[in-house]
């Protein structure tokens, strides 16, 4: 039940690695970190590929800059669309897994969020481009001042 994938950009020399138990009570074998840093490490080897940095707190401050810069675009959008739909959604969507389901338990809570997030963030797109009345970057950063767009 323990699933790993793997990307190997060689262009930007990225290697992107994911990995996932679909258990939702592990046996205690699951070991992520572990488990990551023997396939790459595996992969490395075998691509005579050279890690730069592969640590994963440079990641997330990325994450966090990008989100600090776009909230300036993003936020009144997504405040907006949650106070209309988020709640219609997240019901809507339990009903939609329970229709296809034999079991309530069937999906777990993180999968079920990430479906919710993916339905929202469509959403928040519409809102956006009703609200600029472009998709264009450059229109984005023209009116909000941000070298970032939303993603």
């Amino acid at each position: 039940l323990d699933h790993y994938s793997f990307e190997i950009d060689f262009d930007k020399g990225l290697l992107i690695c994911k990995s996932k138990n679909w258990q939702t009570e592990t046996t205690g074998n699951y070991d992520p970190k572990h488990n990551i840093e023997v396939l790459t490490n595996s992969i490395r080897i075998a691509l005579n590929l050279v890690f730069k940095n592969n640590d994963t707190r440079i990641q997330k401050l990325m994450i966090n800059i990008i989100d600090d810069i776009t909230s300036k675009v993003l936020k009144p959008t997504i405040d907006y669309v949650d106070e209309k739909l988020k709640t219609e959604v997240h019901e809507e969507t339990k009903k939609w897994v329970e229709g296809i389901s034999d079991s309530k338990k069937s999906l777990p809570q993180k999968e079920f969020n990430n479906v919710v997030d993916n339905i929202l963030n469509n959403f928040y797109q519409i809102r956006r481009v009703n609200l600029t009345k472009s998709e264009k970057i450059s229109d984005l950063h023209n009116k909000y001042q941000v070298c970032a767009y939303p993603r």
